[in-house]
């Protein structure tokens, strides 16, 4: 059974190579997702992609935009089995930025 997530309300956010920021800084992520102006039920599709390719104990931070992504990453990750370990939401030019951190089975 997947684990409760944790939710923060002041992330820290760490720079990557990328240019992207990460809440999850203490945390070892392997992918990226970004699904920002993605609309339901693409986030869900690309977390999905990016699961299946990952071994058991990666990680991968999803960026989301679509507010149904508050609803549908913990019902996706109940299904799949794989681990919803932390969530939060940052603002980004006056939007929110919800993320997730999962866990692969």
């Amino acid at each position: 059974m997947p684990h409760a997530a944790e939710t923060q309300t002041e992330p820290h956010c760490e720079p990557l190579c990328d240019g992207q920021a990460t809440p999850f800084a203490d945390e070892t992520i392997t992918e990226i997702v970004d699904a920002r102006g993605l609309i339901c039920p693409l986030p869900v599709l690309k977390t999905r992609l990016a699961l299946s390719t990952m071994q058991s104990g990666q990680c991968v931070q999803v960026m989301a935009t679509d507010a149904t992504s508050q609803d549908d990453m913990p019902v996706f990750a109940e299904l799949t089995g794989h681990t919803l370990r932390k969530k939060t939401t940052l603002h980004e030019n006056g939007q929110a930025v919800f993320v997730y951190l999962f866990e692969a089975k």
